[in-house]
């Protein structure tokens, strides 16, 4: 980084600005956590919303009717502060409020109750765990951790080692897994959760297993595309054949799915020679299968 032109200069003698000491939302004292400060209020009205937000995003839950906009609003009028909120609230009871028409809130209601099929490991990653993203969950069940009980009872025996036997798991992501599932909130959120039927161990499909097309490949996606506004459904579809998706292009990556307006990881690609193919192209790989199974029922509306 480097300063390029002074646009306004400081006349009136102000002074250094300094980094608050109390968080700006609820006032309470920041702590330092390496080089961030960080509001340590659970219940902070911000880190409560933003809990949310993670939940029910794209990449996470993909809550059909879900977004920003919506959590904050629902947030602001009291009737959704938890996540498990979200799934206990009469949404009927938003028919009058601004915004909130019959197709909004039946729109709502249809998200909640179809997020309750989300599979475990999507459930994971939308607790919000920190470290604990997608890779670090496909680790964990391919290791056989395929249930949140097991997680629960390797936390509680602190037996770090288990871990830290798998391959780029490192000891400071166990410590802060094993930190969060012990901490009682974390646990009341769970059993809740599961209480209400959201799914927290790997349930065995007994439909034929998908030919794996895709397997010992590595899928890059950039762009936009026709038949597909998410790239989680695209990640799940290469996934679901075999292959490993990334979010940068490497040398070591197969494919760049290349759609409207690709950038800098189409011409990283072009440089490294990775194989670059487009969406109709993708398409004719998995013998159409997008268009069969409706994949533009399942994407997520942007309302906000």
């Amino acid at each position: 980084p480097a300063v390029e032109v002074v646009t306004e200069k400081n006349e009136q003698g102000n002074t250094t600005w300094k980094i608050p000491e109390n968080c700006p939302v609820c006032n309470t004292p920041l702590i330092k956590k390496g080089a961030h400060n960080f509001c340590p209020n659970f219940d902070c009205p911000s880190q409560a919303k933003g809990r949310l937000a993670f939940f029910v995003g794209k990449s996470q839950m993909n809550i059909e009717g879900f977004g920003p906009g919506t959590v904050e609003q629902l947030y602001e009028m009291g009737v959704v502060k938890n996540i498990e909120d979200l799934y206990l609230f009469d949404y009927n009871k938003l028919l009058g409020t601004k915004g909130f028409g019959r197709k909004k809130v039946d729109s709502l209601i249809k998200g909640i109750q179809e997020s309750k099929k989300t599979p475990f490991n999507k459930v994971l990653v939308s607790l919000g765990i920190s470290e604990i993203g997608k890779k670090a969950v496909d680790l964990l069940i391919k290791e056989g951790y395929s249930d949140i009980d097991k997680l629960l009872e390797l936390a509680k025996s602190g037996d770090y080692e288990k871990l830290l036997k798998i391959k780029q798991i490192g000891e400071k992501t166990v410590e802060l897994l094993f930190d969060s599932l012990k901490d009682p909130r974390m646990q009341t959120l769970i059993k809740k959760l599961k209480e209400i039927g959201l799914q927290f161990q790997i349930v065995e499909n007994d439909e034929p297993l998908t030919e794996q097309i895709f397997d010992s490949q590595i899928w890059c996606v950039t762009g936009s595309f026709d038949t597909f506004s998410s790239r989680e459904v695209i990640f799940d579809l290469i996934e679901k054949r075999g292959g490993k998706t990334t979010t940068s292009v490497t040398s070591k990556t197969t494919y760049l799915l290349a759609g409207k307006n690709a950038g800098s990881k189409l011409e990283k690609a072009e440089k490294l020679g990775t194989k670059v193919i487009n969406e109709k192209e993708f398409l004719v790989m998995i013998d159409e299968e997008a268009k069969q199974e409706k994949i533009e029922d399942k994407l997520q509306p942007e309302l906000f």
